[in-house]
């Protein structure tokens, strides 16, 4: 059990940059981009840049090539400009965190991307309007697994081993050896940074919908939807979706039927195809 130890480890990551921290200040209190984003990211350029690579992917944009910030800002709203700003911000942060300069596993990311897809697809789906920060949700679902692995070091051995050996889920073989699971992780550093709590909600909740009981669990399901439906789909490590039950309780309040996923699986194979060019890891 290295739950007290995880813990005093999550106190002691590295800070988070100038220029998240500004955005996530900005999504929290209003959604709106102030004006000290745009001058952190200009004191940031190679962070600027890999904005601008991810915003020209054909899911967010089929218009002309974005090449600078003020471009992007005219082209995207401003909470879209903001959940791309944050994305990019966390992923660059997760490249520094790892211990011993290692790698990100690249299916943890491009699984990643494919639940943030989901979730805004799920919803469009169903005719309702998407949830804000929807997309960012379904990014930062499995932030504590990327975390555990690679800059705590958890061995996954030991963890997949026991999901197969006595069927259960990852997140529970997660508990009985840590104490503690990759969402409550995620949730605990999504709470350390001040994001809002609807986001470390859906972050904390995302393998169990049915244990939410703080509000609408509506973004929770999509979440848990949209992760079930790309681990389905071959998308992120092969393991987890050994074990992974998706929620009756979900799939009825979502009212989701066979066309619903049908679409979103083809809304996330064209998504993931535009993202190619952000996602393949460099060299």
């Amino acid at each position: 059990m290295r739950r007290q130890e995880l813990l005093q480890m999550l106190e002691n990551l590295p800070p988070i940059s100038t220029v998240l921290n500004a955005a996530i200040k900005a999504l929290r209190d209003s959604g709106r981009l102030y004006p000290e984003v745009v001058k952190a990211l200009r004191s940031a350029p190679e962070l600027t840049a890999k904005i601008l690579k991810l915003a020209n992917c054909g899911y967010f944009t089929d218009s002309s090539e974005i090449l600078s910030l003020t471009v992007l800002v005219d082209t995207l709203k401003e909470d879209r400009t903001l959940e791309l700003i944050v994305c990019t911000g966390v992923f660059d942060w997760l490249l520094s965190a790892v211990q011993g300069g290692e790698i990100i596993p690249w299916d943890l990311c491009n699984h990643s991307f494919a639940v943030a897809v989901g979730v805004e697809s799920l919803a469009e789906e169903m005719n309702i309007p998407t949830p804000n920060d929807a997309f960012l949700c379904g990014f930062l679902h499995d932030i504590g697994k990327i975390l555990l692995e690679k800059r705590f070091e958890v061995d996954p051995k030991p963890i997949l081993d026991l999901s197969c050996e006595e069927s259960i889920s990852v997140d529970e073989a997660e508990r009985r050896l840590l104490g503690i699971d990759h969402m409550e992780v995620g949730s605990i550093v999504l709470q350390q940074w001040d994001m809002p709590s609807f986001l470390a909600d859906a972050v904390r909740w995302h393998h169990q919908p049915e244990l939410y009981t703080r509000g609408d669990a509506f973004l929770v399901d999509l979440v848990h939807t949209a992760d079930a439906t790309a681990l389905l789909m071959g998308i992120g490590p092969e393991s987890e979706g050994l074990n992974y039950w998706s929620s009756v309780m979900a799939e009825t309040r979502l009212k989701l039927n066979v066309h619903i996923i049908e679409n979103t699986i083809y809304r996330i194979q064209t998504a993931m195809e535009s993202m190619k060019g952000f996602l393949a890891p460099a060299g």
